[in-house]
């Protein structure tokens, strides 16, 4: 068995990847949440609804593991002090449309 601190993975797992993959992955990643939200238009009305169907809850689960995973390579980036590249039109409205504003 692990001990308890090794089990868990770390809270950094992108730390040894090199910078122009994490860069391509963030923007991949990027690309598949505007895919889910262009497809799925209703998607940011029906999180947590009770009335959501199991397909759309599906595609709400799908959205958020992938922005997760943008989020998680974006942090590792901003941690090296280096910035996602260029994004274009599509993956930067994605950002926009998922980004978490504080209330």
């Amino acid at each position: 068995m692990y001990p308890e601190d090794e089990y868990f993975p770390s809270p950094r797992p992108f730390w040894f990847v090199r910078s122009e993959l994490l860069a391509d992955l963030f923007r991949a990643e990027l690309t598949v949440v505007s895919h889910l939200l262009n497809e799925n238009l209703e998607l940011p009305k029906i999180f947590d609804a009770p009335e959501a169907t199991p397909s759309q809850r599906n595609a709400c689960f799908a959205l958020l593991a992938h922005r997760k995973l943008a989020e998680m390579v974006e942090e590792t980036l901003l941690g090296r002090y280096e910035h996602p590249t260029f994004l274009g039109e599509e993956e930067s409205n994605a950002l926009y449309r998922t980004h978490i504003r504080a209330q």
